[in-house]
């Protein structure tokens, strides 16, 4: 009697579920995904709005489980092609609308672009801080000493500087 050899093999088929992604998640956990995604929120806010009774840790835990970020990377990873959205992209739209602003003499939105640029890029981290003091408080050579300061600052982080005239260059 001949001895009969069978191969098993598990084939596991990946279900797309509503937002299409490769990952199984339940209703709430999709909805935090999206709110984080879509809707640009914190993480706690995300959570507040799917439903959660604890937000803050459920968002903690959220964001340690493998398939919520597979599915935020997933998302993003659409919504940027899908968009066309690249940092490349987006850093040469700024530059240019910063370099048309400049030309125009619209320094608000010049300095605007380029702080975007900046932050994109990670050379501007926004700080927040509690000041105990006032600027009226200041004499005008300590205002002009800070002033100098934060040229000196942008000068060198942007390569953007102002001429004795006040007017913009920039390289």
């Amino acid at each position: 009697m001949e001895e009969e050899k069978i191969e098993i093999t598990e084939v596991e088929e990946v279900e797309q579920n509503q937002l299409g992604l490769s990952v199984n998640l339940t209703q709430q956990q999709q909805k935090f995904v999206e709110n984080v995604v879509y809707h640009d929120m914190s993480q706690t806010e995300a959570a507040r709005k799917a439903g959660y009774s604890n937000p803050a840790v459920q968002a903690h835990r959220n964001m340690k489980s493998k398939n919520i970020m597979i599915a935020i990377e997933e998302l993003r990873h659409e919504a940027q092609h899908r968009n066309n959205v690249t940092l490349d992209r987006s850093l040469r739209d700024l530059k240019s609308i910063r370099d048309a602003a400049v030309l125009d003499g619209s320094w608000g939105p010049a300095i605007k672009a380029e702080e975007l640029r900046m932050k994109a890029v990670g050379l501007l981290i926004e700080k927040k801080a509690v000041l105990h003091g006032r600027v009226d408080a200041l004499s005008k050579d300590e205002v002009l000493k800070e002033l100098k300061k934060l040229q000196d600052k942008a000068k060198h982080q942007s390569g953007i500087e102002i001429d004795k005239s006040g007017k913009l260059i920039t390289n």
